[in-house]
């Protein structure tokens, strides 16, 4: 008697195709992430009240008296727009510039 594989192939090959069918169908039925309007994502935001701000002058003056007090810089400019500094110039070593970027 001979006996044939082939059913028991295709009962294999067809449980594989199934089986990645309804991994790959799973994700058409997703649930999406809820839609919020601009508007009512900002009035759900407490407000956040700031005291006690620097003045942009006021920050660049200090940065340019500690690099000036390292001896470490030269042709340093520093500038300050509402609280991002900006500074260019050069420092004697790598060291110091990265120093200086991470004290600004």
């Amino acid at each position: 008697m001979q006996t044939h594989h082939v059913p028991n192939r295709l009962i294999r090959d067809c449980a594989l195709i199934l089986g990645l069918f309804i991994v790959f169908a799973s994700g058409a039925f997703a649930q999406d992430a809820p839609i919020v309007d601009a508007e009512d994502k900002a009035e759900s935001q407490p407000t956040v009240e700031v005291e006690n701000v620097v003045e942009d002058s006021a920050i660049a003056s200090r940065l340019r008296r500690i690099f000036k007090s390292s001896g470490w810089y030269s042709d340093l400019e520093i500038n300050s727009d509402n609280g991002i500094v900006t500074m260019s110039g050069m420092a004697d070593t790598e060291e110091h510039r990265e120093w200086a970027g991470s004290t600004a």
